[in-house]
């Protein structure tokens, strides 16, 4: 467990190590604690002390962005400066799992089938959904045939 860097937060001096683990100095003093993370909707969070006195939740992902990344604004919470979970796994707070995106890019890794059955005319029709808009892939006679269409758009659609 090698010590990334400090991160100071509001009053809060973070000691950030690259396994996802967080200690922070008592006030005063050259002991160190634990920061407790619970998990919230499968993010790991922490509470944190404001200058206002009032207790905040951060997610430790952005926390381990900040520590690789220091000129990055965690304080940022715009839908342009989101941090997306490359694999998926809202715990997998590694620097090679984490990239700064906008919230439509943050959608691309989701898993989604982009077809779907049409019981009128008994066939399978793709989609898929750029800025905001569906763009229609075709319709076709089997399921596999659908789903091959929509991951070919994947590939040309879903860049980061």
């Amino acid at each position: 467990m090698a010590l990334i860097r400090k991160v100071v937060l509001w009053d809060n001096e973070l000691f950030v190590y690259d396994d996802g683990h967080i200690e922070k100095r008592f006030r005063g003093t050259t002991k160190m604690h634990t920061i407790s993370q619970r998990l919230v909707d499968g993010y790991r969070k922490i509470h944190l002390k404001k200058q206002d006195q009032k207790y905040t939740t951060v997610a430790v992902h952005r926390i381990m962005y900040l520590a690789h990344n220091p000129l990055w604004d965690i304080l940022n919470v715009s839908t342009s400066n989101l941090i997306d979970h490359i694999d998926n796994n809202r715990t997998n707070n590694n620097i090679e799992n984490l990239r700064v995106v906008n919230s439509q890019q943050n959608c691309f890794n989701r898993i989604a089938k982009g077809y779907y059955w049409v019981k009128r005319d008994k066939k399978w029709r793709a989609r898929i959904i750029i800025n905001y808009e569906a763009i229609h892939l075709g319709i076709f006679d089997t399921e596999l045939e659908a789903s091959n269409a929509y991951q070919t758009a994947k590939l040309k659609y879903h860049i980061i």
